[in-house]
């Protein structure tokens, strides 16, 4: 499986990458902006993306995403500071499938992942609510 993780910190991307490798075996690809994502070659199983970025917002990338045949059925997975109670909605309606604010914890990333992938649990977790 192939992970797209774009966020302009690269502390962000390390550590939604290292849990994406170790949790779940994913070959991730890292970008710092939107350009930069929509440079990288398909295809890929999960894009997780900030919406505050240097240029281009993260809506941007989603709407790019979800116009291409390639990635219309990608999960998206929005992990930004951006918080206000109409963001989240926001990012739905651009076209992602879910939301966590920063911080998180590695137990609230691995289970919402293992949702939007249809996983099943590990032993001992519940899905995290929408």
């Amino acid at each position: 499986m192939r992970a797209l993780v774009v966020d302009d910190s690269s502390t962000i991307r390390d550590i939604v990458g290292t849990i994406l490798k170790r949790s779940f075996g994913f070959e991730v690809i890292e970008a710092a902006n939107t350009a930069e994502a929509l440079r990288q070659p398909g295809p890929f199983d999960l894009v997780v993306t900030d919406l505050v970025m240097p240029e281009e917002q993260g809506f941007s990338l989603i709407r790019e995403l979800r116009s291409r045949d390639e990635t219309r059925t990608v999960p998206i997975l929005v992990i930004s500071v951006e918080v206000h109670p109409d963001v989240p909605k926001h990012a739905v309606l651009a076209g992602a499938d879910r939301f966590l604010g920063k911080p998180f914890r590695l137990e609230q990333l691995t289970a919402v992942v293992r949702e939007m992938l249809d996983l099943p649990p590990q032993a001992g977790q519940t899905p995290e609510p929408r």
